[in-house]
């Protein structure tokens, strides 16, 4: 029988391998703490998406949305810019995309989809599973 920790594993798993596939080629000279990781990833991510939705944003608003103080966010964010991830246009920071399309191979591209579509089959069973037995 299914149980709702079934859910939060399969979202850990994603993140795991989105965030290991990410971390392949780290923006970092030496290996961080795991603390330092997250916080970059968690930065990086954030400027990727705010990038791609056409709102780039400063360090205050990077800080606010991931929750990370900002003094730690500027930090990540010059890390980021050195590894030549992201920019800085007029005082907000946008990923470059052009970086990414470099990074990405397509065989890791479909791995992610097939990720995806295998996690998005188990949260469908997970649902119906646990609306069933919450209904009894």
């Amino acid at each position: 029988m299914p149980r709702r920790a079934d859910a939060a594993v399969i979202v850990s798993r994603i993140f795991f391998s989105l965030t290991r596939s990410i971390s392949v080629n780290p923006p970092y000279k030496s290996a961080p703490t795991s603390a330092v990781a997250l916080e970059l990833i968690a930065v990086m991510s954030f400027v990727v998406v705010s990038t791609s939705e056409g709102h780039p944003r400063n360090a205050s608003e990077i800080a606010r949305h991931v929750g990370i103080p900002r003094e730690t966010v500027s930090r990540r964010l010059r890390t980021l810019i050195e590894s030549g991830r992201i920019k800085l246009v007029d005082r907000r920071y946008v990923a470059d995309l052009d970086f990414y399309d470099r990074l990405v191979n397509l065989p890791q591209v479909e791995e992610w989809f097939r990720l995806l579509d295998a996690c998005a089959k188990q949260l469908a069973d997970i649902r119906a599973a646990l609306r069933g037995r919450d209904a009894v």
